[in-house]
């Protein structure tokens, strides 16, 4: 059994990691909708969060950047819980969609985000065809 199958199969354990996962992308969200990285957000219309889990990041872009429209592409176990959270209620421009981004194809958008540790090289290599800029902000890659 999968870790991912483990965590379908206990909500307490899913619980866990995305409340970790969230945690940490709180550190890394203040980072990227802080004045310092305004530059990677050009020009971009739509964004894509692949395994963006319950969307703490996306929120905070979806926040930052209002003519944004930013998606989060998660394992359908964990859209319906994710879009009940109130930290991202009354955001438009925030939506979730079930899937799995090693079965399926990931939803179009002018910037893809990618919150990985150390699969920068594999991440890379399966999304190639799609990036025309690559950015590493503490393990997030943003493909563009």
């Amino acid at each position: 059994m999968s870790f991912w199958d483990a965590m379908a199969r206990e909500p307490s354990l899913m619980q866990t990691f995305y409340g970790a996962m969230s945690g940490d992308s709180k550190l890394v969200a203040r980072v990227l909708v802080s004045d310092c990285c305004k530059e990677l957000f050009r020009g971009v219309g739509s964004l894509v969060d692949v395994g963006g889990g319950t969307g703490t990041m996306a929120a905070a872009i979806a926040r930052a950047y209002p003519d944004i429209n930013c998606t989060v592409f998660e394992l359908p176990q964990v859209v319906p819980d994710s879009q009940d959270q109130e930290a991202i209620i009354g955001l438009p421009n925030l939506q979730f969609l079930g899937g799995n981004m090693f079965q399926e194809n990931i939803p179009h958008g002018d910037a893809l985000l990618l919150k990985v540790r150390k699969f920068h090289q594999l991440v890379i290599s399966k999304f190639n065809h799609l990036r025309t800029d690559y950015y590493n902000i503490n393990n997030s890659v943003i493909i563009n």
